[in-house]
């Protein structure tokens, strides 16, 4: 964001640059005061700033995506507005992709609009398995294979293509989630029965694509256990779940190395993060590798530098609402590791 600002502000008195920077990332004063005295004061050079805020997102960076709760009804708090995240977060995926509210439909024109943020919805085969094998009391990571359960995962996956066309304008395209499973050592009638499952939803996948080529589509999960590569021909981004476990640079190169089989693209690799939660108490304690170490300010660093085998061309931070409350500012560690991955020209 900074080098957006170094453009965006250049020749301005320092008290429009103490404006703008509150206005624009990490003001705590309502959203609408905000944009209206924004337009009412500098309307000419809030327009510059967002010109140059597009000028950004179309160059060569590593891209941002963050993973938004959108399960609240009403927004009781400015966490809850997708107008407040970090200008400079390339994709947001809704983590409720299918239950938009209609304050979310303008709020989402809006961000597209004026900052050319892109959302996508979320196709996940590992939640539609864990929901089939919850209906049926079967164990969560259990690998369903039966036609029923087929029956199921292509009327998942048909809904959120008429999800999608329902609500033409709102998604530029999809995050395809799939973890898969080593297949080395499977027998020959289960080996048949999991490629059956890859194959139909990967294929459903590749067949909306093929009647939507104005969407784009990313990759997150492991990319190792896809049978077939050729999915990976036209991906924007392949995000590592397995980033997740990572608690040193060494990890994070470690779990890139196990992705990179034939077909993989080595420079179109990303790693996701959770951001932190403020509830010390949280027993989940996402997002922390010790009490002071932050996993997101691990694999940001890390990210950030030159890798000579591969290339890591984007991040994804998952919770990030959660970062909205940091102490120090409005989502810190977001703004840290954007810093850290794009910085600013000096």
């Amino acid at each position: 964001m900074n080098k957006i600002m170094n453009i965006a502000i250049k020749g301005l008195g320092l008290a429009f640059f103490a404006f703008t920077l509150a206005s624009c990332d990490t003001a705590v004063k309502s959203l609408e005061l905000q944009e209206a005295d924004i337009a009412k004061d500098s309307p000419e050079l809030y327009a510059t700033y967002l010109k140059n805020l597009k000028a950004y997102k179309s160059s060569d960076h590593v891209l941002v995506y963050a993973w938004f709760d959108n399960s609240t009804e009403k927004p009781f708090s400015r966490a809850q507005h997708y107008t407040v995240v970090p200008d400079s977060v390339d994709c947001i995926a809704p983590l409720y992709p299918a239950d938009l509210k209609a304050w979310e439909i303008e709020e989402i024109a809006q961000v597209k609009a004026e900052k050319a943020t892109k959302f996508l919805y979320t196709v996940d085969f590992d939640a539609l398995k864990a929901e089939y094998n919850a209906l049926k009391e079967l164990d969560t990571e259990s690998e369903p294979t039966n036609a029923e359960f087929q029956d199921y995962l292509i009327k998942g996956v048909q809904k959120a293509w008429k999800t999608i066309a329902d609500n033409k304008g709102v998604y530029d395209g999809i995050i395809v989630r799939y973890n898969g499973k080593k297949i080395l050592h499977m027998g020959p009638t289960a080996l048949r029965e999991y490629k059956d499952n890859e194959n139909i939803f990967l294929g459903l996948v590749s067949d909306w694509l093929k009647r939507n080529p104005d969407m784009e589509y990313s990759f997150v999960g492991q990319p190792q256990n896809v049978i077939d590569p050729a999915f990976f021909a036209n991906v924007k981004a392949v995000l590592l779940t397995d980033g997740l476990n990572a608690t040193t640079p060494d990890a994070f190169d470690f779990y890139v190395f196990m992705s990179l089989r034939e077909g993989v693209p080595s420079d179109k690799l990303g790693m996701l993060t959770y951001s932190p939660t403020a509830d010390a108490s949280d027993p989940a304690r996402k997002g922390y590798i010790t009490d002071n170490i932050y996993h997101v300010d691990v694999m940001s660093e890390w990210a950030s530098l030159k890798h000579d085998k591969f290339k890591i061309a984007a991040i994804g931070l998952y919770d990030i609402n959660q970062d909205y409350y940091s102490p120090a500012r409005v989502y810190d560690h977001t703004r840290t590791a954007i810093d850290f991955v794009n910085p600013a020209i000096k």
